[in-house]
């Protein structure tokens, strides 16, 4: 009985998840450069503490 409820479980979410947890990780690494990268060209950081 166990092994039927084990056949029943879909595998298609889970095939691809360290891919898609790789691609995460790499975005929002690039997206943390790019406003690094900004903040010294235009120094964001000041604008937005007087913004808020």
């Amino acid at each position: 009985m166990n092994e039927e409820i084990i056949k029943a479980i879909p595998s298609n979410r889970l095939q691809f998840f360290p891919v898609m947890m790789f691609a995460t990780v790499m975005g929002l690494g690039g997206l943390t450069l790019v406003f690094e990268r900004l903040n010294h060209v235009f120094s964001f950081s000041t604008i937005l503490l007087q913004l808020f």
